[in-house]
């Protein structure tokens, strides 16, 4: 039972966290392998976010004067860019899948569809 309060206690896991990520700083700084192994897979996440799109500057002025400079979801100022269809959904940087969007929705929505998120 100890064990379990312990695993629940957000100071305990704030704790594991960090010694979590020092092993990780650790073993990135003196094992070669697995440093290859982690720019291996960064460089391949990399490419597959970078994905060509026709999104040009042009196009995201036109997307924000028609939103008034607005959020698409909430109409509070926008100050990011949003993906409707996520990148990681397989959505493309095109005039048609992004809208001016403020950080909170941007955050909220995250990779979900507007069906699976629902708003704020």
């Amino acid at each position: 039972m100890r064990r379990a309060a312990a695993r629940t206690d957000p100071s305990v896991r704030a704790r594991e966290r960090e010694r979590e990520r020092q092993r990780f700083r650790d073993r990135y700084q003196t094992d070669p392998e697995f440093r290859k192994r982690k720019i291996e897979a960064n460089s391949k996440r990399r490419l597959f976010y970078q994905r060509e799109g026709d999104l040009t500057s042009a196009h995201w002025d036109v997307l924000t004067a028609y939103y008034q400079g607005l959020c698409a979801y909430c109409l509070a100022p926008a100050t990011v860019l949003d993906h409707v269809d996520a990148l990681a959904r397989g959505g493309g940087h095109t005039a048609t899948n992004v809208v001016p969007a403020c950080d909170a929705c941007n955050s909220a929505k995250g990779d979900r569809l507007l069906i699976e998120w629902g708003g704020r």
